[in-house]
């Protein structure tokens, strides 16, 4: 499932994770830009890293390691891959080993249109508190608690979530399987971080 070199391979795994089932099915991705991901690959011994089935980004054979750019890019000891400072031109097709891994859309600014059926990540920007509270609120609805968010690692859910969509990544909100209901503003801290539009692909036929 999901659950986001200068920059320590531990540093990476504090912020967003996005893992992926055995089977490694193609994760479609949505996340504001400067923020950071992590992507797993099904190999730990050697692997290339391409965006947009182009260009290689990474490359590990044995203990050897390179990267394009290494104040962007990371492997982890499992072959995994960090991109730091996210970027318009970060979207697209990752792939390890030929074998495509994610889909990434890079949002800006803090007004969102995103597709259904997509992960959404929000991070709780500059805020310092021992705690996140997470908060949706729908138009002109009353607000709606998520969970709270401890610094001992304490979540404390708000709401029901049976399907378990909306999930803590150890620096922000996690939202698998986006729904129409979904959409509204969302709330860190009090704080304004994202208003979300949910777009929905009809047929023609």
């Amino acid at each position: 499932m999901l659950g986001f070199v200068i920059v320590s391979d531990v540093w990476c795994l504090l912020m967003i994770l996005v893992t992926f089932s055995e089977t490694f099915s193609v994760s479609r991705i949505s996340v504001p830009e400067e923020h950071r991901i992590y992507l797993r690959c099904s190999s730990s011994d050697d692997v290339i890293w391409t965006h947009r089935d182009r260009r290689v980004i990474a490359t590990k054979q044995g203990n050897y390691e390179t990267t394009h750019n290494r104040n962007k890019y990371s492997l982890l000891d499992d072959g995994s891959l960090c991109i730091d400072e996210l970027e318009r031109s970060d979207s697209g097709e990752y792939r390890c080993n030929q074998q495509l891994v994610a889909e990434v859309e890079v949002l800006t600014g803090r007004e969102f249109i995103v597709s259904a059926g997509r992960t959404l990540l929000l991070p709780c920007r500059g805020s310092n508190k021992p705690k996140q509270r997470w908060v949706h609120r729908r138009g002109g609805e009353k607000r709606e608690l998520i969970f709270t968010w401890f610094r001992n690692g304490t979540v404390k859910r708000e709401r029901d979530d049976p399907h378990g969509r909306f999930t803590f990544d150890h620096d922000g909100l996690q939202i698998r399987d986006l729904q129409l209901g979904d959409a509204g503003d969302y709330l860190c801290n009090k704080e304004v971080e994202a208003k979300v539009i949910i777009m929905t692909v009809q047929s023609l036929f």
